[in-house]
């Protein structure tokens, strides 16, 4: 192919790999901006749901999954001796846990766990956080969500440390009742950032990927779409021999 004084002559193997590869990363950066808009809708969802009136947690149930970013409240105790860390949790590049703690609501045969919010990881790991709370009688409010999960579970337990307060890498349901012998909603409640008796909250920060990062990421693939693109053809062309 001429173009001017240039000539676009592309070889076989460079043109299938380009072919192949070049989609893949289209692909991958539209999949990408989909996943922002997805996650701005979920993102807006729950800023309406949490700026609410609360409701009443029981009732929401049995269908607990439609509940998800409602407001809710309930009136209860926790149960101190029976708390729940969740690890492998970064706030701002800092390791820590998640503290969550059981709940039995009035009037509910179901106990929640509340997540209190944020706690460092000291430099020795087997030196935990005082997580004190008093079993007195209390309204809770927060939001329900689903607990996060790991990408890959590598082994039966979830369990990383023994006895109580229990350390885990995933909340288990299934496990977790049975060491609480009770059965419990398969859902956490966020307890609000200005609640006492919690921790460091900042529940836009904890969340799951926003909008923005996934809007980084399409920017990286079509970014390297751009670069193969002009390796290609810079590769490629070359300058036609003058002609007397």
């Amino acid at each position: 192919m001429h173009i001017g004084r240039f000539e676009f002559c592309p070889g076989l193997i460079p043109s299938l790999a380009t072919l192949m590869v070049l989609p893949l990363l289209l692909t991958l950066g539209f999949w990408q901006l989909q996943r922002a808009e997805f996650k701005a809708r979920l993102s807006a969802e729950r800023d309406d749901a949490m700026q609410g009136v609360p409701v009443a947690l029981e009732r929401l149930q049995p269908d607990w999954e439609q509940g998800r970013y409602q407001r809710v409240e309930a009136h209860g105790h926790y149960l101190p001796d029976r708390q729940v860390m969740l690890d492998n949790q970064v706030l701002r590049g800092r390791p820590g846990y998640w503290v969550l703690t059981p709940f039995q609501p009035d009037g509910l045969d179901q106990m929640i766990l509340v997540n209190r919010g944020w706690v460092p990881m000291d430099a020795d790991r087997g030196v935990l956080p005082q997580l004190a709370v008093d079993r007195d009688g209390r309204n809770v409010v927060g939001y329900l969500d689903r607990p996060p999960r790991p990408g890959i579970r590598l082994g039966e337990s979830v369990v990383s440390r023994d006895g109580w307060p229990l350390v885990v890498l995933e909340v288990d349901y299934d496990e977790l009742q049975v060491r609480l012998g009770q059965q419990l909603v398969p859902m956490l409640l966020q307890l609000e950032e200005q609640a006492d008796d919690g921790f460091e909250r900042d529940w836009r920060v904890t969340s799951e990927f926003g909008p923005n990062t996934h809007r980084g990421y399409a920017l990286q693939w079509f970014s390297l779409a751009a670069v193969l693109t002009l390796l290609y053809v810079g590769l490629n062309i070359r300058r036609r021999p003058a002609e007397d």
